[in-house]
């Protein structure tokens, strides 16, 4: 990666030091084993040029960043992927709710005396990145609308590039209608000086015939072990048993983990994964912070005993969205055993279509990619 030195503007440099001159999207997916759509084509080709617009005349009062928006599962998150690892300069991937916790803290550590907090807070945050893609950029809180409009204001007036992957329209954006006015400012911002580009693909490639994964695969001593889109329908305590010694050759053991805000009961935890009751995890009062550090400290995370019909409880869903949305961005290992079918269950639950339809593509995923280990 090349360092950009002090300053947090665009060079006016030719843009093949940012990316290559012959980089393009199709060929880089086709790389890794994708081959991409013609409107996924033509999506990852305007992010290109828009990146290379705004990386080479920084003079021009024209479009600084992109927002890329579309149902879940259409290949937002794999293009913004490919072209990230192609841009050389100083950049960063952030999910919204690492955003938050992020934000948060430096914002308690500027001192009280300073004329603007949140300027304060966010140059100690960016650094030095010219490229910024947000992750999963989505406003239904007043308190996070303030912290965001603020956020599109800076990196505009720092010349800061910035991608956005979303399931909304600009427009869409805190959809309540009483509060949603408070953020047209910053929507008609985002309209005025990004390139605003749709993705709405037929396919929900998430929702594709999952892997040999999903057959299970062999255990110890020749034993068969569950896999993660089997468990997500019924299983036992002595199957969960055998899934969490698997990877932790060891049985589990119940115990209470501190986490930063509040401890945890779990049936057991190792060094790489940890095993917990659903309502211990969702159905308790519980942030996103929980979630982050769990994440932080595992790499397979299993539930059991979720019982359906608390997904008809709103905030059981967002909590369980935000679980999913972590251990997604982590690429994490998620088992989840029910009384009945989840995914049935949150379709017929749903409260926000965009977000629980989020929630469901990618529970599909990460079960198609949750494998347990080769003995």
């Amino acid at each position: 990666m090349m360092k950009s030195g002090s300053s947090n503007t665009f060079s006016t440099s030719s843009t093949d030091a940012v990316l290559d001159a012959s980089f393009d999207v199709p060929e880089a997916l086709a790389e890794r084993g994708f081959s991409a759509d013609r409107e996924q084509t033509h999506v990852g080709r305007t992010q290109v040029d828009t990146i290379r617009a705004a990386f080479a005349d920084t003079g021009r009062d024209g479009v600084r960043g992109a927002y890329v928006y579309g149902p879940p599962g259409r290949g937002k998150t794999l293009m913004a992927g490919v072209i990230f690892d192609a841009l050389a300069c100083e950049k960063r991937r952030v999910h919204f709710h690492e955003f938050q916790r992020d934000i948060g803290r430096l914002l308690v550590s500027v001192p009280t005396g300073s004329t603007d907090r949140m300027s304060a807070a966010l140059t100690e945050w960016l650094g030095a990145t010219r490229y910024l893609w947000f992750e999963e950029f989505h406003v239904h809180d007043i308190a996070d609308a303030l912290i965001l409009a603020r956020l599109v204001e800076f990196l505009a007036s720092h010349r800061i590039f910035l991608l956005v992957t979303s399931n909304y329209r600009p427009d869409g954006l805190l959809p309540d209608p009483e509060l949603h006015p408070r953020f047209v400012p910053t929507i008609e911002r985002i309209e005025r000086t990004f390139a605003v580009i749709e993705l709405d693909a037929q396919i929900d490639y998430r929702q594709a015939p999952a892997s040999s994964n999903a057959s299970g695969e062999g255990g110890k001593n020749g034993s068969t072990l569950l896999s993660a889109a089997e468990l997500a329908d019924a299983t036992t305590h002595r199957d969960l048993s055998a899934v969490f010694a698997s990877f932790e050759d060891a049985p589990p053991q119940p115990q209470r983990i501190e986490l930063r805000y509040r401890p945890l009961q779990v049936a057991g935890a190792g060094k790489s994964a940890v095993w917990c009751n659903f309502d211990e995890m969702c159905v308790a009062s519980r942030s996103y912070l929980d979630y982050l550090d769990v994440a932080g400290r595992y790499d397979t995370i299993l539930l059991d005993r979720l019982h359906v019909a608390r997904l008809r409880e709103p905030f059981v869903v967002q909590r369980l969205i935000w679980l999913v949305d972590i251990v997604y961005d982590r690429e994490l290992n998620l088992f989840l055993s029910s009384d009945a079918p989840v995914l049935p269950a949150l379709e017929q639950s749903a409260k926000n279509l965009i977000d629980v339809g989020r929630v469901i593509s990618r529970l599909t995923q990460i079960f198609s990619r949750t494998s347990l280990p080769v003995r």
